[in-house]
């Protein structure tokens, strides 16, 4: 099942037939999640594998990093950009 966005409101990953949007999951390494999470306009207690931030909800050149024992980056920094999303 594809991962959606887990930031109340958004819509950014819901029409994929006209771009593709790309949702991080939630990082494992615990602090940064906290952050994550922290970050968020609505309030998630503890994301499941199914959950993430889509990349709208970072500014253009933010900087990744490789989590341990994964293929994929994510985003050092807790995402930011939050317009039209509201819990």
């Amino acid at each position: 099942m594809p991962r959606k966005c887990s930031v109340g409101n958004c819509r950014g990953n819901y029409d994929s037939a006209n771009e593709h949007v790309k949702v991080y999951k939630f990082p494992s390494d615990k602090e940064l999640c906290e952050r994550w999470l922290a970050a968020l306009p609505n309030k998630i207690q503890s994301p499941t594998d199914n959950m993430g931030v889509c990349e709208k909800h970072w500014p253009l050149g933010c900087s990744m990093h490789y989590p341990k024992r994964s293929k994929y980056q994510i985003p050092s920094d807790p995402p930011s950009l939050f317009p039209g999303c509201f819990p």
